[in-house]
């Protein structure tokens, strides 16, 4: 499956070498995907919808990553 990537990605630099001094390298921090964020941001909105206050979390988890995937897709296309 694919998760669409890094949300929010970034770079680090590190110094490697005596007491920090030397050659700098880049190297990926990883974040949360943007799966995981589209999911969050859906999960946010069905919570704040009164009708979903019966429903159960598992439901609404789900409701949400197939909101996100949906949205991936459509990003993709």
């Amino acid at each position: 499956m694919k998760d669409g990537g890094q949300a929010f990605p970034r770079a680090a630099t590190q110094l490697i070498g005596p007491s920090g001094l030397g050659t700098g390298c880049v190297i990926e921090v990883d974040g949360m995907t943007l799966r995981d964020y589209f999911a969050a941001a859906a999960l946010t909105g069905l919570c704040a919808n009164r009708d979903s206050s019966g429903v159960a979390g598992n439901r609404l988890a789900s409701l949400a990553y197939n909101y996100a995937d949906r949205m991936i897709e459509v990003r993709n296309e």
